[in-house]
């Protein structure tokens, strides 16, 4: 699977890959070059493999400019027959656009632990300006 996110003037985007069984290490190491190559759009943030729920996945963080800039790189990374350098090792892509809340600063690269939980809410329609409101209540209590 892959999924990029992104709405906002500057957005975030995370692609999920899905890969053949041992081969994360392989396209793991294919990730840097393809994100890092002179013609991308977008800035990696982060980088992981899944340890528990489904196996065999990829997660790369992306930060992008714009729409435009996102649509781009999806574009380029659906037209090689290579995408993240890990072409062989790959069984799978989706891609997903999210958006952040507002009032959350940009993702930044860094080293912020070793552990992660990193989640996706799908929310009833409607339901984006209560939960915004619950989490900036939870931010002052």
């Amino acid at each position: 699977m892959c999924a990029f996110a992104l709405v906002t003037a500057q957005g975030t985007a995370t692609t999920t890959v899905r890969v053949k069984l041992d081969t994360a290490a392989t396209a793991v190491a294919g990730i840097g070059d393809y994100v890092g190559a002179s013609d991308v759009n977008g800035t990696l943030l982060g980088c992981w493999a899944s340890k528990i729920g489904e196996l065999n996945q990829l997660l790369v963080l992306r930060s992008f400019r714009d729409h435009e800039a996102c649509r781009v790189e999806r574009e380029r990374t659906l037209r090689t027959t290579n995408p993240f350098g890990a072409g062989e090792a790959i069984s799978e892509m989706s891609f997903d656009i999210y958006a952040p809340f507002p009032f959350l600063p940009p993702a930044v690269p860094g080293k912020y632990g070793s552990v992660y939980e990193i989640r996706t809410e799908r929310l009833k329609h409607g339901g984006v300006p209560p939960t915004a409101r619950a989490i900036l209540r939870s931010a002052f209590e």
